[in-house]
């Protein structure tokens, strides 16, 4: 078994910490240990963990074992700059208090050093984990993060299924105590209280919430019928017409179609790709880039509706900024707004761009294209993902009927493999 090693960097503490694994004998080169992106460790099958400090003094690795949650508590322990003196202490029960030479920290100061970190992910995802981890400070009757047990877990949740919303002034629903448990979780484990128990011994299981993504799993999304979508470009103008036909025809979130430029399309390949736009504050979603395939129709419309706008320019800049914008979503309502005023009937969906991308996968499904390719064209991680955007065939329709003639006739013109007859031994 190869060795491995990895460095992860504290931004608050003194020491930072290389962990490795070995197989025993020393003879094969370190490999990093990776992280997820919930600054968790990703096991490696067989390895033997070490830490290795960093800080100019003794930098012997200190062998740990094969547990890689006790490595983890380990270098936590290391980070908060409690001493490390044999690979028992790590296994050891929680302790009540730290030594005294180590400052306690508070569970106030813990959080605001998570939220801190945080700050990386997503601006949607910080405000997510920031808002889960504030709940918890107000709800914790605890003074310091290493006092917090099952119990405080379990106030927590009550505390979250009875507070009020300050929108509606009812509790929250479900689905919302949910995330922000499972938020509270991420950040209790990744400052090492979670190291010592299992997550149902922290709740156990008829203490857990309803798993809502189980309970709506037959959810369905907003989306648009042709007639709709026919009634929009009718009224659309030039700049309205290209919008809808590129959400429609690329199945973008609205953050990528605002983000879109003109470099983005390989006029040759008949490609249009989503990029990390750096200078937008833009990244794609869990940080995968895509290329997806359109068709004849929307580039022509594109062309027409260039004129000579740069490569570097967003295809949709807004129209006071002349930059990306939030302006998308209320360019399709001015449309639905214009063409239910001239007599055609458009629903409003709480969010407009967003029902052409459930258009766009129902379409390319009905027309042949298998889910594995929509959920690589729609960016999903997840193909449980991508059936939500699906909806059922019309089975009455003629073009139903067609793809079910077509599955079920074979060619009569079978092939027959040429029969050698073996001569007989002698």
């Amino acid at each position: 078994m190869n060795l491995s090693r990895s460095a992860r960097k504290n931004r608050y503490g003194a020491l930072h910490a290389h962990r490795t694994h070995n197989a025993g004998d020393g003879k094969f080169p370190f490999v990093n240990v990776q992280f997820s992106k919930n600054h968790r460790p990703i096991p490696i099958e067989g390895a033997t963990y070490y830490l290795r400090p960093s800080n100019g003094c003794k930098r012997t690795p200190i062998r740990i074992g094969k547990d890689l949650g006790v490595a983890h508590t380990a270098l936590i322990g290391m980070d908060y700059g409690q001493p490390f003196e044999a690979p028992t202490a790590a296994h050891a029960d929680p302790p009540s208090t730290v030594p005294s030479t180590t400052p306690r920290k508070t569970v106030g100061d813990a959080a605001r050093e998570y939220i801190e970190r945080s700050k990386q992910k997503s601006r949607k995802t910080y405000l997510g984990y920031r808002a889960a981890v504030n709940l918890f400070v107000a709800s914790c009757k605890k003074n310091y993060f290493d006092e917090i047990c099952r119990d405080d877990m379990l106030d927590f949740l009550y505390y979250l299924r009875t507070r009020p919303s300050e929108e509606t002034g009812t509790p929250i629903g479900e689905s919302t105590v949910f995330n922000y448990f499972l938020k509270t979780m991420v950040f209790l484990n990744d400052r090492g209280i979670g190291k010592y128990v299992a997550r149902e011994d922290w709740v156990q299981k008829k203490d857990w919430p309803v798993n809502v993504d189980k309970r709506n799993k037959n959810k369905k999304y907003a989306t648009y019928t042709d007639q709709e979508v026919a009634a929009m470009l009718q009224i659309a103008d030039h700049i309205g017409e290209a919008l809808i036909r590129f959400l429609v025809g690329t199945g973008f979130r609205i953050g990528e179609a605002a983000a879109s430029e003109w470099m983005d399309i390989n006029w040759e390949e008949k490609t249009i790709s989503v990029r990390f736009k750096p200078k937008f504050g833009f990244k794609p979603k869990d940080y995968e880039e895509r290329t997806i395939a359109v068709s004849d129709t929307l580039l022509a419309c594109l062309r027409k509706y260039r004129g000579n706008a740069p490569d570097d320019a967003l295809i949709f800049p807004s129209p006071t900024t002349q930059t990306m914008d939030k302006h998308l979503d209320r360019i399709i309502n001015h449309l639905i707004a214009k063409a239910n005023k001239a007599g055609y009937r458009v629903k409003r969906p709480k969010k407009p761009c967003h029902a052409f991308r459930v258009l766009y996968a129902t379409r390319r499904h009905q027309c042949g294209v298998d889910i594995e390719t929509l959920r690589q064209e729609l960016g999903h991680s997840d193909i449980t993902t991508t059936q939500i955007y699906l909806r059922s065939a019309n089975t009455e329709s003629g073009r139903h009927r067609a793809r079910i003639n077509e599955a079920d006739r074979f060619s009569m013109l079978a092939t027959r493999k040429p029969f050698i007859r073996r001569a007989a031994r002698a």
